[in-house]
């Protein structure tokens, strides 16, 4: 299999493995607690999206907010974009979306230091490794 990352699953998220005829397998069914924890991981990203952005506002050195852009649309926005599409395969209703944007903000009302905001985006990440579903391939 090579370099595979070993919480992934190399078949991809919706692999499904079937012997007989096409017309005699059934289709994939969410349970109950599987659709509150897809539903709990969705909210919980867009809590993160929402928090990242705001953190993004407020920091001041260049490649913080580089690393905090990249965070945003490279690996919350692909989490976001693999859950919901689960929820919508399985007709989930999607917890509420926070803004696509949080520039008007004032800057001058609050000040965060950019350890503050490290420290939280890193906590943040941690949580976010230890909960994610290895089926998810993010």
């Amino acid at each position: 299999m090579g370099n595979t990352h070993p919480r992934r699953n190399p078949y991809g998220a919706n692999w499904h493995f079937h012997i007989g005829k096409a017309e005699t397998s059934s289709p994939p069914a969410l349970s109950i607690t599987e659709a509150s924890l897809l539903w709990d991981f969705t909210a919980a990203r867009y809590k993160c999206i929402e928090e990242t952005q705001i953190y993004h506002n407020f920091a001041h050195d260049k490649d913080l907010r580089e690393i905090i852009k990249y965070g945003l649309e490279k690996v919350l926005e692909t989490q976001i974009n693999n859950l919901e599409q689960q929820l919508n395969q399985f007709s989930v209703p999607l917890p509420e979306r926070p803004p696509k944007s949080f520039k008007n903000q004032e800057k001058n009302s609050i000040y965060f230091s950019d350890r503050f905001l490290f420290k939280q985006i890193f906590e943040g990440v941690k949580v976010i490794w230890i909960t994610w579903p290895a089926s998810a391939g993010v």
